[in-house]
């Protein structure tokens, strides 16, 4: 029988790997919108730059799990992911001085400023 620990983190997974999924889902389907103004192969690249990014992250992520063990590395990946988010959130805020508006606008001018590779083909 697992223990309590292992329950609650295949719950956590489960629970977080839906979360994703709808999100995914529901990112994608807000780039297609027309106001936003992004194309369909720019919105499949980034899909497909997920998906490789994942796949490459892969084989690095087990490496340091043998190295340092499973929940150190999950405590390592968890702390880099909480410090990006921060990074991400400090350097990328909107002008809406609103409390109802989202703090992150996606769209074509002020999303992901920071990748200068990344374009729509225009």
């Amino acid at each position: 029988m697992l223990s309590r620990n292992a329950k609650l983190y295949l719950v956590a997974t489960v629970v977080q790997g839906l979360s994703f999924g709808i999100w995914g889902v529901i990112f994608y389907l807000y780039l297609n919108l027309p106001e936003v103004g992004f194309e369909m192969d720019f919105v499949g690249n980034m899909f497909s730059a997920g998906a490789i990014a994942t796949g490459l992250v892969a084989l690095p992520a087990g490496l340091l799990c043998e190295r340092f063990g499973p929940k150190k590395a999950l405590l390592i990946g968890l702390t880099a992911n909480f410090i990006s988010l921060i990074q991400i959130n400090s350097r990328f805020p909107t002008n809406n001085s609103s409390s109802r508006q989202p703090r992150f606008r996606f769209d074509r001018h002020n999303w992901m400023r920071s990748v200068s590779t990344i374009h729509d083909g225009k």
